[in-house]
């Protein structure tokens, strides 16, 4: 995993990529982000969030990349936790929340 990283970041991330699988997308979004950083907060949320999210129709190793919108929430936690040095599951969830789109 990239340096800029924590260690509850690099868990969220790979969190939202096992959601993303599990799931059927076949990329990465703002959505499955959600996912991973909640779970590093509150397991019990992100399995209630998690159960909202409809199925997609990927199938393989699981998903290749990030959306747009993913990266563009990676960008802005990167941004928000610069003065800090590293993104932790909280940056990912204060760009989330400071997304005008959504997750």
């Amino acid at each position: 995993m990239e340096q800029r990283f924590s260690q509850s970041g690099q868990r969220a991330l790979v969190w939202a990529y096992q959601a993303a699988k599990r799931l059927g997308h076949g990329a990465i979004g703002p959505e499955h982000l959600l996912l991973g950083a909640l779970h590093e907060e509150d397991g019990r949320l992100a399995r209630l969030a998690e159960e909202q999210l409809e199925p997609g129709t990927a199938v393989g190793e699981g998903p290749s990349s990030l959306t747009v919108q993913g990266a563009a929430v990676i960008e802005q936690a990167a941004a928000l936790a610069a003065p800090h040095g590293i993104i932790t599951a909280r940056w990912l969830l204060n760009a989330l929340i400071q997304d005008p789109a959504g997750p």
